[in-house]
């Protein structure tokens, strides 16, 4: 995920070693190994619940178990005693495996050509929605249809991020902004991808928003449709000065940038504390 490196440990000499207090990296070590822990707690969890085999728990990488810790790590203070469906069915989607218990990962390749038609498909959408709305420039492709290593669920939406034209007023507490929304939501909500996959306006920004959202450090918003850089794509006109592909590479340094990076290791960690409390705690208690 992107953790930073940390320096080299120098080791201690025969003769200094058995009296050399812990040094900052010892506590560093630790903090790792309660991650794993926390890991494991949540793979096993999922194990005895059937949500996965043991097999399966092997297979999975540990980012997609620290996405699906921090997606869900509210759910597990009270856990019921008959799982529904569609929470497996939501863990296996997020941690990349196909819908049956024992079926293991999915096609990514295929996942891939899927990937490659949908964006086909939003660039003619994108073209109407231009048509209609003027004030449309382009948009952020993201969410689970844009993740190869994911399979997304039959109703899943196409997430997005709009991009409009500089100095449009996107504040629905105003009169122009409210009547904006209007008129974009009504041609999301009436026009789906050509394959009949609804499209979702997850965040709109006007292209001065968007440049300083980015260049800002400290915004956390961008996490909502960015906590994920590699499966994000702009697609649409230039911004500002930027081409298509300038565009996209401004973006992902924004969404990449090292604050950015301990923000989001703020939230798994948080989600892992909250796991380990939960989880933890039950374990110990059958």
């Amino acid at each position: 995920m992107g953790i930073e490196d940390e320096p080299q440990r120098i080791p201690p000499t025969p003769e200094t070693e058995t009296t050399r207090p812990p040094t900052e990296h010892a506590a560093s070590d630790s903090a790792e190994a309660v991650e794993k822990t926390t890991r494991e707690i949540m793979l096993d969890f999922l194990t005895d619940k059937n949500f996965l085999t043991k097999e399966e728990s092997i297979l999975v990488s540990p980012e997609k178990v620290d996405e699906l810790i921090v997606r869900t790590a509210h759910e597990y203070e009270h856990i019921p005693t008959e799982i529904p469906p569609q929470n497996i069915d939501k863990a296996r989607r997020i941690l990349g495996l196909q819908p049956n218990l024992g079926e293991g990962k999915i096609d990514t390749s295929e996942r891939n050509d899927e990937i490659k038609k949908l964006v086909g498909e939003m660039r003619g959408y994108l073209e109407k929605f231009k048509a209609q709305c003027p004030e449309v420039l382009g948009m952020i492709l993201c969410g689970s249809r844009m993740d190869p290593d994911k399979l997304p669920a039959p109703n899943s939406d196409v997430d997005t991020v709009l991009v409009l034209k500089e100095g449009t007023i996107t504040d629905p507490r105003t009169p122009e902004g409210e009547a904006l929304l209007y008129r974009l939501r009504a041609f999301s909500d009436s026009n789906p991808s050509d394959s009949g996959f609804p499209v979702e306006l997850d965040e709109l920004y006007s292209t001065d928003d968007l440049l300083a959202k980015l260049q800002d450090p400290t915004d956390k918003s961008k996490l909502t449709w960015g906590w994920n850089p590699n499966i994000v794509k702009y697609i649409g006109d230039n911004i500002d000065d930027l081409d298509e592909i300038g565009a996209q590479i401004e973006i992902l340094k924004g969404i990449n940038h090292p604050d950015m990076i301990k923000f989001k290791q703020q939230k798994v960690a948080e989600a892992k504390e909250l796991v380990t409390r939960n989880l933890g705690q039950a374990k110990t208690n059958e």
